[in-house]
């Protein structure tokens, strides 16, 4: 994966797709960088200056597909992380935890991405399941 894209992932240390001033400072402070890393991630992918760069500005300044950097984002994840995202709780669990992370994660970048249209979210989570899980459930 780029290494732009895997920084992006190490700055936003909660999940939100979102970048502040402050995660930049403290990525640059926790790995020895000068930090005028700052000003140059913000001059290149904050376009709105808002102080806030969120993975469509990023995505959109790199040529990328931020559903694409999400499925990176997953497979990454699961990699480094077994388990289930830690804004999802688990209160019983009869499947097998890779279909939890796998689901939870789809999930997870489908409410980002589709959280305000409750209707179309709710399409999206069922074609997702139908798409990815039945087949493999039967």
């Amino acid at each position: 994966m780029d290494p732009f894209v895997n920084a992006f992932f190490q700055i936003d240390t909660d999940g939100d797709e979102r970048i502040t001033l402050h995660d930049l400072r403290n990525y640059a402070r926790r790995n020895g960088l000068d930090q005028s890393i700052v000003n140059r991630w913000q001059t290149l992918f904050d376009k709105n200056n808002s102080g806030t760069i969120t993975l469509n500005e990023f995505c959109e300044t790199l040529g990328l597909q931020p559903s694409e950097i999400r499925m990176h984002r997953t497979t990454a994840q699961l990699v480094t992380q077994p388990g289930v995202r830690k804004e999802i709780h688990v209160i019983m669990a009869t499947m097998p935890l890779n279909m939890q992370i796998d689901i939870g994660n789809a999930i997870f970048g489908l409410v980002t991405e589709h959280g305000k249209n409750k209707e179309q979210l709710t399409d999206r989570i069922k074609k997702y399941l139908d798409r990815s899980w039945i087949a493999t459930s039967t």
